[in-house]
């Protein structure tokens, strides 16, 4: 059990809290699961992509470790998998030398506000649209160095309204 977080539903599930008030620049916790091989990597997230839920839950937490390796948080994994993605990070997930990922805290957290990070993708995908709320949202699940085409974020949507209608849902 970790000191600084706690597991609750959130928005989008399941998310983490802060236990208590957490100062900027804490490690608050390893990223652990099993380690994959990339071509099982792929498999896992090609799979998890055609199962996820039209409001963007899943069971993938599939986290790049290095060039060989993708750490699997489904299996032998910790609370750390239930960090939500957000545009406007309190946290970030740092990889010390391709062997370990930390979620640390980029700025002061306060006990009871949830913990997130940017993901990070590095493309956006129709079926990953951020649900984040933040001013600054990109309205994908993409980094923040990703420059969008003109027309790019008009065509994803399209494409994600095309997909909920094909499976049932609607937009609200």
């Amino acid at each position: 059990m970790n000191p600084w977080i706690i597991i609750t539903s959130s928005k989008f599930g399941k998310g983490a809290i802060a236990a208590v008030d957490i100062p900027k620049g804490t490690k608050i916790i390893q990223y652990k699961g099993k380690l994959v091989s990339k071509e099982l990597g792929e498999k896992l997230s090609d799979k998890h992509r055609d199962q996820i839920t039209p409001i963007g839950t899943g069971t993938l937490w599939l986290f790049t470790l290095n060039d060989n390796y993708d750490i699997d948080g489904s299996r032998q994994a910790n609370e750390a998998r239930y960090i939500n993605h957000s545009c406007e990070p309190n946290c970030e997930a740092i990889n010390y030398d391709d062997e370990e990922i930390w979620i640390e805290s980029i700025k002061d957290i306060k006990k009871g506000e949830e913990l997130n990070y940017d993901y990070g993708f590095d493309e956006p995908d129709e079926r990953f649209p951020c649900f984040c709320g933040s001013k600054n949202c990109r309205g994908w699940i993409v980094s923040s160095e990703y420059e969008f085409k003109k027309g790019e974020k008009e065509r994803l949507q399209k494409e994600y309204e095309e997909w909920l209608a094909e499976e049932g849902f609607t937009k609200d």
